[in-house]
Formats: structure tokens, C-alpha cells, sequence
């Protein structure tokens, strides 16, 4: 056997065994898979329709790709119910909240640092391969060293635009210790409609400035409806008797699901008409909110086990395992691709070799390939081996969301994540944090 054959089999071996472990919640590292599809295919679609809401204003046909755009709301909602959980789990460890504070974002510092820095080392290569000489000054540099790309206007476009989301997960980070305060000691419904005037009042405010309206007061509503998902899981876990909640009883139901993903495309629909003609307007900002309870909604819904079976079914799960360093790294081979200059521009102009929609196909799949190739070979050499406790039966260990966030859900007790590894620590905070493997 030669060593690519050798190299091919140990990749291709690490992956079935990764798939082999199924968490508690395997649908939602499948929701995760689904959503980072709908990022990349957003993205694409901007690229080759530029121009502010570009695609939206090719006419109503085309409104529903804003679903696409609201994948990244999705993931949030997933983060903040992934990494609320994580705090609880990190609180219920330490011997106090210093070393609580360390233990967690020593844990994320690990989960998301890493790719993040591969991924800014390849979009620059693939950037200088595309703009020779192309360069960033200090300030800029900074930024991104710091996560803080996406205060500066145009900076994370400039270079990586999915890295922007990074920042405003940091904050979350941030914020998460005093939201699970909050939370336990005021009710969630109270919390969650703070957090949407606040987001409302942020978005619609002047006093904003030149601040992108998706800082963390413009995103805090869906981490917070996440955050008040986690909450009514724990809180389910800990109870032995009497009438299930009305968060139960009205996400439980199969039909749910349906309405939900049906809420999500009208959503994404919405959001295309808005940016369409007033990008200004009221309900511009009211879709996000509603995003986001709705996201809310079918993250309890997976939990709850009553999840399609193919959002729990391996290739499914495959993207998911995969998603965070899709995330990251699909824009600069997305961006290049379909560059009518670059290598594969003979696919997208009609005087080409293949020309016309056959050549768009083969432009698809090339990207396609591509960018799960690059993905795998990130997980495989710089994600999983932070992540490499993720199958210890006791605990296991954390992953980042696609968009930086959460834990997954593969380390679950054997109760709801993304067949479950059991765990020693049986204490409601930690068998209520534990990571749902995969997200971001």
C-alpha cells in the first residue's frame, strides 16, 4: 500500500470512528450540517449576485435564499444553548467561580483558537494568490489577532467574512457568566424580552454610531432565547413529576418540526423582501428576533427526540462534525472559485470549455469537493486534537459551533446533545452541561 493510500485509510478510519460514537442529540450536529450548507450556499450565491441585497433584487423568485443568511441566527441560538451549558458544567467542576472562569475559557480559547488562526493563514494565501501584494496594516492585524475584527468596518470582508460572527461570539463568552446569574434568579420569559428590546433598541437607535448591527446588542436576543432553551432542559431533567411544561408541550408535538423549518424558509422569504425594497424598515429587524425564538423552538424540539430520522443519519452528522472549520475556511476557496478570472472561471462564462449551466455544475462540484476535502483535513489535524476527550466515557470533551459557539452534543449522559457515552457525574449541573459535540 503506498503512503497516500496508507495516509487515505487512517483519515478515512478516524472519520467512521468519530461518526460510530452518536451523541444524545445527534440532530443537532445534523441541524449544524444543514445550516453550515445553507452559510456556504448563501455566500455563494452573494458572490456571484453582488451588490447590497443583490439577489433580493432580482424579484421574488429568489426572496427564500434569505433562509440562507439566517443560518448563522441558527447557530447562534445553538451556541448560546450550547455554551450556557458548558458554564453550568465548568461551575459545577471548580472549587469556585475563578476557577470556573479559567476552566472556561481555557476551554474555549482551545476549541476556537485554533482554526481560527489556520483559517486566517489560508485566506491570506489564497488572498495574495488572488491580489499580489496584497497587504493589512497594523490596526488591522490587531484586530484580528484580538477577535475583534468585525469593529472595523469591512475588515473581516476584506480578508475572511465569516470571521466577523467570532467576535460577537467572544462577547457572548463574555456575558455568560452573568446571564446564567440572571437567569437563575429571574425568570427566562423576562430575560429573553430584555434581551429583544434591547436588540431592537440597538438595531433602531442612533446612538449605534458605525457599529455593524450585528455586534452582540444586535445578536443578543438569539443567544439569549439559546440560553433560555438550556434552561428548560436542565430544568426538565430535574423534574420527577406532574405536568410537563408549556415549552414541552407546544415544541414536543411532530408536528412542530414541520411548522418550524416552514416558519424558517417564510423567515428567510421576509428577509429577502425586506432587503429587497425597505432594508430599513421595522420588520427587517423583527425578523431576527422571530429567527431566533423560532430556532429556539426546534433546537427543543430535536431534544425532546423527536428529530427526522435523516438529521440524525451519518452524512448529516458527517457535515456537522465538520462544520466549524467549514465555516471558517469556505469563503476564501468560495470567493476564488468563483472568480471568472481564476482557474474554474472556464465554468462560469458561456464561451468557456464547458459553458453555460454544465459548466456552473462543475463549478459547484469542484467547490463542493473542495471544500469538504480542506474541512476534513482541518478537523482531522488541528480541531480534533483539541477535541481528542470528546470520546472519554466521563465527561468527554467540548467543539466549537460553526460559527465559533458552543459545546456539541456528543458527550451526553444517557438522557437528551450533538447513543450517548455515560458519565460518572451525575449532578444536574453537569449531566445539564455536558457538550453536545459538534457546533458555533
Amino acid at each position: 500500500m503506498s503512503p497516500a493510500s496508507r495516509l487515505w485509510a487512517r483519515a478515512a478510519g478516524t472519520v467512521r470512528h468519530d461518526l460510530d460514537h452518536v451523541p444524545r442529540w445527534a440532530a443537532l450536529d445534523g441541524l449544524r450540517g444543514v445550516a453550515i450548507v445553507a452559510v456556504v450556499a448563501y455566500h455563494a450565491l452573494g458572490l456571484l449576485l453582488p451588490g447590497p441585497g443583490g439577489w433580493a433584487r432580482r424579484g421574488w423568485p429568489w426572496w427564500w435564499m434569505g433562509t440562507g443568511r439566517l443560518a448563522v441566527d441558527v447557530l447562534f441560538v445553538l451556541s448560546g444553548f450550547l455554551v450556557v451549558r458548558s458554564w453550568h458544567a465548568a461551575r459545577s467542576r471548580a472549587a469556585g467561580p475563578g476557577a470556573a472562569a479559567r476552566d472556561f475559557f481555557g476551554r474555549r480559547a482551545r476549541r476556537i483558537l485554533p482554526v481560527y488562526a489556520v483559517s486566517l493563514v489560508f485566506a491570506f494565501v489564497v488572498l495574495r494568490l488572488r491580489v499580489p501584494g496584497a497587504t493589512f496594516r497594523l490596526h488591522e492585524i490587531a484586530a484580528f489577532a484580538t477577535l475583534q475584527q468585525h469593529l472595523v468596518r469591512g475588515l473581516p470582508g476584506s480578508l475572511n467574512l465569516p470571521t466577523w460572527s467570532l467576535t460577537t461570539e467572544v462577547h457572548f463568552y463574555l456575558l455568560v457568566p452573568l446571564l446564567a446569574v440572571v437567569m437563575a434568579r429571574v425568570r427566562s420569559r423576562f430575560v429573553v424580552a430584555t434581551c429583544i428590546a434591547l436588540t431592537l433598541a440597538y438595531l433602531h437607535g442612533t446612538w449605534r454610531g458605525d457599529l455593524p448591527g450585528s455586534t452582540i446588542l444586535g445578536r443578543l436576543d438569539q443567544f439569549a432565547v439559546g440560553a433560555a432553551a438550556a434552561a428548560v432542559m436542565a430544568d426538565a431533567s430535574r423534574r420527577v413529576r406532574g405536568p410537563a411544561p408549556l415549552s414541552q408541550r407546544l415544541t414536543a408535538p411532530r408536528v412542530f418540526g414541520a411548522l418550524a423549518l416552514v416558519a424558517l424558509v417564510g423567515l428567510g422569504f421576509a428577509e429577502g423582501l425586506v432587503l429587497a425594497r425597505r432594508p430599513d424598515h421595522l420588520a427587517a429587524a423583527a425578523v431576527h428576533p422571530l429567527t431566533g425564538l423560532v430556532a429556539a423552538g426546534l433546537v427543543l424540539h430535536l431534544c425532546w427526540g423527536r428529530a427526522p430520522a435523516w438529521l440524525s443519519s451519518r452524512p448529516a452528522r458527517f457535515l456537522g462534525m465538520i462544520s466549524y472549520s467549514a465555516y471558517l475556511l469556505h469563503y476564501p476557496i468560495v470567493r476564488w472559485g468563483l472568480d471568472r478570472e481564476g482557474p474554474l472561471g472556464w465554468g462560469l462564462t458561456r464561451t468557456g470549455p464547458l459553458g453555460g449551466t454544465l459548466g456552473a455544475v462543475a463549478v459547484v462540484a469542484v467547490l463542493g469537493a473542495t471544500i469538504v476535502a480542506v474541512s476534513v483535513a482541518c478537523y482531522l489535524l488541528v480541531e480534533r486534537p483539541f477535541i481528542r476527550t470528546r470520546f472519554a466515557p466521563a465527561g468527554g470533551g467540548d467543539r466549537p459551533s460553526a460559527t465559533g459557539g458552543g459545546e456539541g452534543p456528543s458527550a451526553q449522559p444517557p438522557s437528551p446533545g450533538s447513543g450517548s457515552t455515560a458519565s460518572d457525574d451525575r449532578s444536574p449541573a453537569a449531566s445539564g452541561a455536558r457538550r453536545l459535540t459538534s457546533v458555533s
